[in-house]
């Protein structure tokens, strides 16, 4: 890909695969009547009661909810970023990263960096996965050597 066209997201799924391109439009098509209802219910909720405050209520109100599945939703991961089942051992082959593998579910810190968690905690759960020791700089493959 030419230098200048590399920071545009590579759409190259959409035209190589019918079942991604359905997923992807199913997926649009969703996102845009969710966003149409939320805001038909608060032009509604207005219409009804002329009260910028019952607007702000039911605001509030589809905002815990999101707030408390986001804090609290994701797999419970090791240092590694492996997945650990209920019993604390970790699921062979299975990682998660990002968000999911740095919220309060896996009793790490949270922080406002969720580009850098997902760096480095992908960074992190890749090294474990290829099975390179900590500090190791990956070299090329043993196919090149």
């Amino acid at each position: 890909m030419p230098g200048r066209y590399r920071l545009l997201a590579d759409i190259t799924p959409l035209r190589e695969s019918a079942a991604f391109r359905r997923l992807w439009a199913g997926t649009t098509l969703s996102s845009v009547g969710s966003a149409l209802t939320a805001f038909a219910v608060m032009l509604q909720v207005y219409e009804i009661t002329r009260s910028p405050f019952a607007v702000g209520a039911i605001g509030v109100a589809q905002m815990v909810p999101t707030l408390a599945v986001g804090l609290l939703g994701g797999p419970v991961t090791d240092a590694d970023g492996a997945v650990l089942d209920r019993a604390g051992v970790p699921v062979a082959g299975l990682y998660a990263a990002g968000r999911s593998a740095v919220g309060l579910c896996s009793r790490s810190y949270v922080s406002g960096l969720s580009i850098a968690d997902c760096v480095f905690s992908g960074r992190r759960a890749g090294r474990h996965a290829a099975g390179l020791p900590r500090g190791a700089t990956p070299g090329p493959p043993a196919a090149a050597r």
